[in-house]
């Protein structure tokens, strides 16, 4: 029961934001990642990452990048904390986890921000 409770609140947001009448949540494990912005670090999307794209830009394992395209928008929910966030990133061959879970990277703007944010939970729905 609690689950339908849930699916069925994430869609009463959906509907409730304009999103879509159909919306789709996936429960992700969400880590970060940090890029060298003085390096010219390119995603795999061409965007060249600046410290403005931290907190929005998001990479994907393969599981869920070959579901959608590069620019798709998202809403991210971390402990209860939401994020608009944009799939524009692939993760690395080394970080792509098990084959049948979804995973995703969260650009953030240093590694120390990346050691405090740590291995979490979110929810993840595509905004159309």
């Amino acid at each position: 029961m609690k689950a339908f409770q849930c699916l069925a609140t994430v869609a009463f947001i959906c509907v409730l934001q304009g999103m879509s009448s159909f919306c789709f949540a996936a429960t992700v494990k969400v880590t970060a990642y940090t890029a060298g912005y003085e390096c010219g670090h390119v995603t795999a999307s061409g965007v060249h990452l600046k410290k403005k794209h931290c907190w929005v830009i998001v990479a994907f394992n393969p599981r869920l990048a070959g579901k959608y395209k590069f620019g798709d928008r998202f809403r991210l929910e971390i402990e209860g904390k939401v994020y608009i966030v944009e799939f524009q990133d692939r993760m690395a061959p080394r970080r792509r986890g098990k084959a049948n879970k979804a995973y995703i990277d969260f650009l953030l703007p240093s590694v120390e921000a990346c050691r405090q944010f740590g291995v979490k939970r979110g929810t993840l729905t595509k905004i159309e």
